[in-house]
């Protein structure tokens, strides 16, 4: 893609959304560092109160909770399996994701509750592994199971720890549950036409299953408060770039930064703000769009000098905060960014 359409694309979309600020936000970074004996983490999820889950690893890897008051904290793991990692965390601090064995990656989804002893999810019936990637405030969670057959299907568990089966697409054979909001409406990925590709999803209790647009592959990852999906999606140029699909079923392209050939939308706030990827073969760089500023690296806002290079953006909550994973000091380790100024609320779309 030429700078040229890359500048008209942005134009557009700032004209689209209203937007009239090209004034870039700033933040100010903090290391979250990593529990004792590991050298690495990322942070994969953040709620109002500015609290992280996600996972600390070396040899061994562990889901963890952060906040400014405790730091990281160690959530252990559940019995019988070696291994655990956070997806996400709702309002109350309610953590969820899921734990295994590090040898198969086979495990169970769990929650955990103010830090206490992880909570089994279990598995659909006949199922042999879970994870859970998507919290409310009910609580109720959201993610995959295997069924009886070896296939994986979207599930939503209930507070009390009862599983639903989403289903699939038609003509497909697996489904994932990725994000859902407090309305119960989840989002996913599910193969389609007999596998030959995979398409994002919009789940809601009155309606079921369907499948959002986009031309060759989409995959939807979270969903807002107002409804409002982020991803990514390829298209029939081949091309892949972060979408937006808005309750009007529209999908809104947010296109690709010059330098990098796509890029990967993975949390969205309830103003429309979304962070994910910028990637390339060479180079992947954390990303923030939103509708005043279009697209952007989160390398060029924070501080010059801070030895940090931000490789991933997983989590934004209201205010503005963002987690996600970068590398300082040769370790990899998660962070948070905490804006410099308020961002406005002005919303997508």
């Amino acid at each position: 893609m030429t700078v040229s359409i890359v500048r008209w694309r942005r134009c557009f979309l700032l004209l689209l959304f209203g937007a009239a600020n090209l004034l870039a936000q700033t933040y100010t970074i903090t290391d979250l560092g990593v529990l004792p004996g590991d050298d690495s983490s990322y942070g994969r999820c953040i709620n109002g109160m500015g609290q992280i889950a996600g996972n600390s690893f070396s040899s061994s890897n562990h889901a963890f909770l952060w906040t400014t008051q405790t730091g990281m904290q160690d959530l252990g793991t559940l019995p019988g399996f070696d291994s655990s990692t956070a997806f996400a965390i709702n309002k109350n601090g309610v953590v969820a994701g899921y734990s295994f064995d590090s040898q198969t990656q086979l495990g169970h989804a769990f929650v955990s509750i103010k830090s206490r002893p992880l909570i089994d999810l279990g598995t659909l019936p006949g199922g042999s592994s879970s994870v859970a990637f998507a919290i409310n405030s009910l609580p109720n969670v959201a993610g995959y199971s295997d069924t009886p057959d070896s296939t994986s299907h979207a599930v939503i568990w209930t507070p009390d720890r009862k599983v639903r089966d989403l289903g699939v697409l038609a003509n497909g054979s697996y489904s994932y549950a990725t994000g859902m909001n407090d309305q119960n409406y989840v989002v996913g990925i599910s193969d389609a036409l007999g596998g030959q590709t995979t398409y994002g999803f919009l789940w809601t209790p009155s309606t079921g299953m369907k499948r959002l647009p986009g031309a060759l592959l989409t995959e939807a990852w979270a969903i807002n408060s107002s409804g409002v999906i982020a991803g990514d999606g390829v298209r029939s140029d081949f091309t892949q770039d972060a979408v937006l699909w808005t309750p009007d079923g529209k999908i809104h392209h947010l296109g690709v930064l010059s330098g990098f050939t796509a890029t990967f939308a993975y949390a969205i706030n309830g103003s429309g703000q979304v962070v994910g990827e910028l990637y390339s073969t060479s180079v992947i760089h954390a990303m923030l769009w939103t509708a005043k500023s279009g697209m952007q690296d989160l390398n060029n806002l924070i501080p010059s000098g801070s030895g940090w290079l931000l490789t991933s953006a997983s989590g934004i909550n209201d205010a503005g905060q963002i987690t996600g994973g970068g590398s300082v000091n040769g370790q990899s380790h998660a962070f948070l960014l905490t804006p410099t100024k308020r961002i406005s609320n002005s919303s997508f779309p």
